[in-house]
């Protein structure tokens, strides 16, 4: 906007300094002969004055407090008329309390004064719409680049002569200029303020550290995040224009990023389907035809020997805050791991190459263990499957299948490996398993005599564990071996079955791992 300076270096009027101003822009330019206007000014003017009225002894210094205090930028004093040249009283006043102060000549009438102001105005809105239309053109050049988000943030604040930032949605940068940028005390506030109003809200403000402007950034649904401009002097309307371009072009850039985003999952997704089904070769074909060629990272797991699975499941936010961790993992070196959502879009499927001996399947590997914290830190249960080679990927997916399915709030970690030390019975559902065995001992639990229950109870559960060998038993129980061969008849009595079948052997072994849990 014009300045006191771009008035009085206008031809023709012949304003003459007086007190200098402040470099203020001006926003209008205004008349008025009354002891004190302060009640019909807004700020930012100047103020075109005869001293009409006034006597000779009058307190220009309460004058001149006044239109400092309301935000006068200059006084504009016409000599000549109600006094022969400018009042030295005013003159100082003016430089003891503000404003400045300029003198205009009898033969320049004060409507010329803001003929000029108006003429100046509509020149600099013409140059700040040729400037914007300038800097519009160079943003959308920079909306082209690959790194789209942070090559527009550099070229509005250099447009600006600003500090710009994106943010996300809870106030963390995303990227800034320069590169000292910081965002502002009360960008939380201002954040939580405009939340409720989605991509329709917005927030300018004007502090003692300069002006900050915050515009949410997307095209559909909530926010991507904020854009916040921070700049010395409020920004004028060539200036809100190009912002207003670099947040249509940072909401283009967020859209075109997730529909990128989605389309890569979508071909990961797909190669790896094609591994877990034993097409290897075909899955590396599908991560060829990405948008950006797939790195060493993603390929590795699927040049693995041996790969283990893990499912992942949980809340909605967990899950995309896993992948999207998962993926930054990826792309920065870290576990080496292709990852995609699950066919039923619920959750997420991760193969990594294993670390175990092969052939062995023992242990997890450093690279599922790594995944598997990434996950839980995301809020997600995880099951982790069987390390296989690379052509039975299919088995170790079902196993991490399975092992999802144990999960539990309180255990949110299920490794497929730990059945093969805790057994077939750990795969049981716990309620599933009491129901069981309850049924099978029935007969048992229910004796008059409990201790005889107990008794028969012990003996079974050392017979089986001694392969059936009476005398083993009988001195794990401390009893005779004839003892021993009684109380195996007395339960084959009781079950109405043999210990010689072996479906009663496996049946009995899995019922007494609950026996304790059931009511006598």
């Amino acid at each position: 906007m014009p300045t006191v300076a771009d008035l009085l270096g206008t031809r023709g009027l012949d304003l003459v300094e007086v007190v200098p101003a402040r470099p203020d822009p001006v926003r209008w330019v205004t008349t008025s002969e009354l002891l004190d206007p302060t009640a019909f000014l807004e700020g930012g003017e100047v103020l075109l004055t005869t001293g009409l009225g006034r006597p000779a002894d009058a307190d220009w210094s309460r004058y001149a407090a006044d239109l400092a205090a309301a935000g006068v930028v200059a006084v504009g004093f016409g000599a000549g008329l109600s006094y022969a040249e400018v009042p030295p009283a005013l003159e100082r006043a003016c430089r003891q309390r503000g404003p400045g102060l300029f003198a205009v000549p009898r033969p320049t009438p004060f409507i010329a004064v803001a003929r000029t102001f108006v003429d100046l105005l509509r020149a600099e809105e013409r140059d700040a719409a040729a400037t914007a239309v300038v800097h519009q053109r160079e943003l959308a050049r920079a909306a082209t680049r690959p790194d789209a988000r942070e090559a527009v943030v550099r070229r509005l604040a250099q447009a600006l002569g600003g500090q710009v930032l994106v943010v996300d949605p809870d106030g963390a940068v995303l990227t800034r200029s320069p590169a000292r940028a910081a965002p502002p005390p009360d960008l939380p506030r201002a954040l939580r303020a405009l939340a409720p109003q989605g991509l329709r809200g917005a927030l300018a403000e004007q502090g003692p550290q300069g002006a900050v402007s915050v515009h949410p950034v997307g095209l559909h649904g909530r926010p991507a995040g904020y854009l916040v401009v921070r700049t010395p002097l409020p920004l004028g309307g060539g200036q809100r224009s190009t912002v207003t371009t670099a947040v249509a072009l940072l909401g283009l850039a967020a859209e075109t990023g997730a529909a990128a985003r989605a389309s890569e999952r979508r071909l990961r997704g797909c190669a790896l389907s094609l591994l877990l089904r034993g097409n290897r070769d075909a899955a590396l074909r599908v991560l060829a035809v990405a948008e950006e060629a797939p790195g060493p990272r993603a390929e590795a797991p699927l040049l693995a020997p041996r790969v283990r699975v893990l499912r992942a499941d949980g809340a909605a936010g967990a899950v995309e805050g896993a992948l999207e961790a998962l993926e930054a993992r990826a792309r920065t070196g870290g576990a080496a791991l292709l990852a995609a959502p699950d066919e039923d879009g619920a959750g997420l499927v991760v193969v990594v190459g294993d670390g175990a001996a092969a052939g062995t399947g023992a242990g997890t590997g450093a690279g599922a263990a790594e995944v598997e914290q990434l996950l839980l830190s995301a809020g997600c249960r995880v099951g982790t499957g069987t390390a296989v080679p690379l052509e039975a990927a299919g088995t170790s997916a079902q196993t991490a299948r399975e092992a999802l399915r144990r999960t539990r709030p309180a255990s949110p970690l299920f490794r497929w490996d730990d059945v093969r030390s805790s057994g077939v019975g750990s795969v049981l559902e716990p309620a599933a398993a009491r129901a069981f065995a309850t049924a099978l001992l029935h007969p048992v639990l229910t004796l008059p005599d409990r201790a005889e229950a107990a008794a028969l109870l012990a003996t079974a559960r050392e017979f089986l564990g001694r392969h059936g060998r009476r005398q083993p038993t009988a001195e794990a129980l401390g009893v005779h071996r004839n003892t021993v061969r009684l109380r195996i008849a007395r339960l084959e009595q009781l079950l109405g079955r043999s210990f010689d079948e072996a479906q009663l052997r496996a049946d009995l072994w899995i019922a007494l791992q609950h026996a304790d849990d059931l009511p006598r």
